[in-house]
């Protein structure tokens, strides 16, 4: 079934291009309004226009409203006559209004009122295409060639069929002009040319340079925004398949990321794709109406805490909500005042602005100062609104005397109750303080055995807390019998780093007095003084063998997972350290008979195959497909079916293991094996027969193909007489 995503609704983009003039001499004239569009509801939108005035401007403010709530104010920041400012993301389907104030010492000027609704405009993704497809290094890259950003979130990339979904997009814009690099999953595993490549733009397939391909490009509505589709192809890819400047695609060089190098060889066997459709001419706005009077709207913030050593002064919003305190008053012991001024009141959801005091210019902050020995009062108002309060003056009977190193705040953000910390938290959240008094929790103890060196008799120890620590009395038991204690002065690590003990000692002074074998395996905790265990290796033995020239270690420092390294780490980050493959199986064709109508596989490999998928071709024309699991240094021998029917040679032999054409010892044949994705393993090619085979064409040592006896299912006899006429 074919994914299908929300349609995300858009909202629609303004222009006002008429002007508001003010009639008194001396006004500011507002026109050139503009609006970026809300095409969904993680969309802010960014407000300008153009205010010009033949005296100062003093100011310049946008109000707006969004459904139901109530006005906000945004001050506008510009130079050069344009001012813009940015209305918050709001839920879909949300009407939203808002106006521009501009004022100078003489007047006043407001715009008439606009408004546009979140979602209601459809993403135009005609910008968006795919540009470049490559199946050697794996990567598939998208382009906007328009001139608008445009939302990717649900956008999907399906391979081959529209139902097989191998990518899904974030939450994220496409620039104009910028491009947007797919890595394939085949080469962002572990050792993969692109290992660590991030998860959000991995497509989970492969991609191929040699055989037919389709990729459609999807809407999140499931429309096809563009489509390859490689029906036939005529030419494996040397490099890329990418679109020139004319829109067409062609073979090219490799240019992930940047702008196509043009191909002069087109691709041939490409059938088009469905076509876009074109997006819906949004609704002309409504006409802007004239706004009611702003007023100063009365938030829930408070005065969270304050620091009279570097005189700041934070604000805690504890609306779900950006809110603007611009227009706000601070009055300190009833007297001293200041007003936030527009550009300085924003403060995020949840979040925190700082004010420092004792300043020259009442633009930058208040002019008053606030003191740890005198005390203070402060008090926050909005219009005739009382917002928050704090009394720490002498005369109040919870004066507090505060060190210019102290703070005094709420326990928690907002909170009743004041405290005073010995670590504070101006412009961060209370709850991360240290208050006065209490002594900070022990930090935790994370120590791991982290790689073993049996050669050297090496036990490597890191510590992956975030102080430094001392393990010293910490005991380590091997095979549940054997046990070491660590000395004192021998077990201080520090924070991300490590220890090194060298095991069989003579003197316990000296490290362990145990040994650990690599080849009979060995079990080694790790615990506190109290007992409390650490960490455990349970029972290495029978699990891996470590060759003296090897360590046996976590992948990652404290990480769950262990590896065997070839170049190992002790007493350093085993992100240095160089991870031993892991053994592969490794088919080969390794005999070919056709008098006894045979052909013999054989894993030559070091851990077992499984041939699921693989193929055998004979002279181009399928003949075999696997299904079975071969062990490292087996064989498994097909029989053809022409001495498996009745009465032949091999009557009911395992109908898996026949294939289905016969081979012949006199002539010209080409016998492949492919591996599961189609690529060619190994091939037998014999173009022009120089000699009838008396026996078998059989693989010597050396690789190469011998005259040599039938030896069905067992180690090849060594030929004398090498095979003539192979390709």
């Amino acid at each position: 079934m074919k994914k299908i995503f929300a349609v995300l609704a858009m909202a629609l983009p303004l222009v006002l291009s008429s002007c508001l003039k003010d009639e008194v001499y001396g006004g500011a004239t507002i026109s050139d309004i503009k609006n970026t569009v809300a095409y969904t509801e993680t969309t802010p939108v960014t407000v300008s226009a153009k205010v010009s005035s033949l005296v100062a401007v003093k100011e310049v403010n946008l109000y707006y409203s969004a459904g139901s709530a109530s006005e906000q104010k945004v001050a506008m920041t510009g130079a050069s006559e344009l001012y813009t400012a940015v209305i918050p993301a709001q839920p879909l389907d949300t009407e939203v209004s808002y106006y521009i104030e501009a004022k100078t010492a003489t007047a006043t000027a407001k715009s008439p009122v606009v408004k546009y609704v979140v979602g209601a405009t459809p993403i135009d993704y005609s910008g968006l295409i795919l540009n470049e497809l490559n199946g050697n290094d794996k990567f598939i890259e998208l382009y906007n060639k328009g001139t608008e950003a445009i939302p990717l979130a649900g956008v999907y990339i399906a391979k081959d069929t529209e139902d097989n979904i191998t990518w899904t997009c974030d939450a994220r814009d496409i620039a104009p002009g910028e491009y947007l690099l797919l890595y394939s999953e085949d080469v962002c595993v572990s050792g993969g040319a692109q290992e660590g490549y991030p998860e959000a733009l991995i497509f989970h397939s492969g991609l191929s340079a040699k055989k037919a391909v389709r990729i459609i490009l999807f809407s999140p509505a499931s429309a096809i925004i563009d489509d390859f589709n490689l029906k036939d192809c005529k030419k494996t890819a040397p490099a890329s398949y990418s679109r020139n400047s004319d829109g067409n695609w062609y073979h090219a060089d490799a240019t992930p990321g940047k702008p196509n190098v043009d191909g002069t060889e087109a691709v041939e066997g490409l059938v088009a794709g469905d076509v876009p459709e074109e997006p819906e001419e949004p609704e002309q706005p409504e006409q802007p109406e004239e706004p009611d009077q702003p007023t100063v709207t009365a938030y829930k913030v408070f005065i969270n805490e304050i620091s009279c050593g570097e005189k700041k002064i934070e604000v805690y919003n504890a609306e779900s909500k950006e809110v603007d305190i611009a227009g706000y008053v601070f009055t300190k012991d009833g007297s001293d005042t200041w007003t936030v001024p527009a550009g300085m009141g924003n403060i995020p959801a949840g979040g925190f602005v700082v004010y420092t005091a004792k300043q020259a210019d009442a633009s930058t902050g208040p002019m008053f100062g606030i003191s740890g020995t005198k005390g203070f009062t402060l008090a926050l108002t909005a219009g005739d609104t009382a917002i928050d309060a704090i009394d720490n003056s002498a005369e109040s009977a919870t004066f507090t005397t505060l060190e210019d190193t102290e703070t005094l705040g709420r326990k928690t953000d907002g909170a009743s109750t004041w405290v005073v910390f010995s670590a504070g938290t101006i412009g961060a959240s209370n709850a991360g303080g240290t208050i006065k008094g209490d002594d900070p929790e022990p930090a935790e103890v994370k120590v791991f055995i982290n790689e073993i060196s049996c050669g050297d008799k090496k036990i490597e120890i890191y510590n992956a807390g975030e102080a430094d620590v001392d393990i010293a009395g910490y005991v380590f038991t091997k095979d549940s019998k054997d046990t070491w204690t660590v000395p004192a002065g021998m077990g201080t690590i520090p924070a991300g780093g490590f220890v090194v003990y060298t095991a069989k000692q003579s003197d316990a002074a000296n490290g362990p007095t145990f040994g650990i074998s690599g080849s009979k395996g060995f079990d080694l905790k790790l615990a506190n003084a109290e007992g409390e265990e650490m960490d455990h290796i349970d029972n290495l033995t029978n699990v891996v063998t470590v060759e003296d020239s090897e360590t046996y270690g976590r992948k990652t420092d404290g990480a769950d997972e262990w590896v065997l390294f070839s170049a190992g780490t002790i007493g350093a980050s085993n992100a240095g350290g160089t991870v031993k493959p892991e053994p592969k199986g490794v088919i080969i064709l390794n005999e070919l008979n056709g008098n006894d109508k045979f052909i013999e596989l054989y894993n030559c490999g070091e851990a077992a195959i499984d041939l699921t998928g693989y193929k055998i071709q004979k002279d181009g024309t399928d003949v075999w497909t696997g299904s079975q699991k071969v062990e490292a240094g087996a064989f498994l021998l097909l029989y053809s079916e022409d001495v498996v029917v009745a009465g032949a040679a091999h009557e009911g032999y395992d109908e898996a293991l026949v294939f289905h054409s016969g081979l012949s010892a006199k002539k010209n044949v080409k016998v492949e094996i492919l591996d599961a994705e189609g690529a060619s393993v190994e091939a037998f090619n014999l173009t022009a027969i120089a000699k009838t085979a008396p026996a078998s064409y059989s693989k010597n040592a050396d690789g190469k193909w011998y005259h040599a006896e039938a030896t069905p299912g067992a180690v090849n006899a060594e030929g004398t007489e090498l095979v003539e006429g192979l390709e």
